[in-house]
């Protein structure tokens, strides 16, 4: 079972759909090629984004997660990004992005977290905003 941000069940459909409106195209699951893609843009970006904040993640995975758009691990430095951001905006991914590499210098989302974040992207509060919209449903293998 799914449960958005809000606390509300859904079911294992296989869909990310945005609040009052589903795209038909998002009801399959990513495909090899979507994926290839996304991994080779997410490599970019994150390379990107690691040089201009100067952050160095030992390592960073992509995989179906039930809940998260990202997960950081700062003790490890390690980034995993959820596969089905290869479904979103590129402006949401940069979101998720800066957010979890902020992460490594600001473990928890006090002042300095958001100092941080206002400094590297100073809309994220749109950005974030517009991806609460979503709800991650799990693809079924």
């Amino acid at each position: 079972m799914i449960f958005n941000t809000f606390g509300n069940r859904f079911g294992n459909r296989p869909l990310i759909r945005r609040h009052r409106h589903i795209r038909p195209d998002w009801r399959q699951p990513v495909n090899e090629a979507q994926k290839k893609a996304f991994k080779e843009d997410l490599q970019y970006r994150v390379e990107h984004w690691r040089i201009i904040m100067g952050e160095t993640p030992i390592r960073w995975t992509i995989r179906n997660m039930k809940s998260q758009w990202g997960n950081c691990r700062p003790q490890t430095r390690q980034l995993t990004f959820n596969m089905q951001l290869a479904l979103l905006d590129n402006s949401l991914r940069d979101y998720i992005i800066v957010h979890e590499l902020s992460h490594l210098q600001v473990p928890n989302h006090g002042p300095q977290f958001k100092a941080r974040m206002d400094m590297f992207l100073p809309d994220w509060r749109t950005r974030r905003k517009l991806l609460r919209e979503y709800v991650i449903h799990i693809l079924n293998p």
